[in-house]
């Protein structure tokens, strides 16, 4: 198993970031996002916002990119969960962004969108 430091080339153990832009989704700008990196996992937990909790399992696709998989229960009592693609890259002023696309498992099919997110 190779760890994901060596894999990434960006580090996002112990980073956070909030939502700067989301299509369709349940988290907004007062959703926070906390990552941390074991082995060659990508592990987070979210919250704020209409999210009482969310919680995030990923692996790494290349240098830059991971394969997401989260969960969370909304301030309405929604059960939700999807899948995304996470692209990382490094901002103007010196922060990681994070853009993805992503889908709700839903059982009538995939609900398409995008956001995007920054190192707080």
């Amino acid at each position: 198993m190779i760890p994901i430091k060596s894999i990434c080339k960006f580090d996002l153990h112990r980073k956070r970031f909030r939502v700067e832009a989301n299509g369709s989704g349940s988290a907004n700008e007062q959703t926070i996002f906390h990552y941390r990196v074991d082995g060659a996992m990508l592990l987070g937990s979210y919250r704020g916002g209409p999210i009482l909790m969310g919680q995030i399992i990923g692996k790494p696709l290349d240098d830059r990119s991971f394969a997401l998989r989260f969960q969370c229960l909304t301030i309405h009592a929604e059960l939700k969960s999807g899948l995304s693609r996470g692209v990382v890259s490094m901002r103007k002023d010196g922060r990681l962004g994070m853009a993805f696309e992503w889908a709700w498992m839903l059982p009538d099919g995939a609900n398409f969108a995008r956001s995007e997110h920054v190192e707080v």
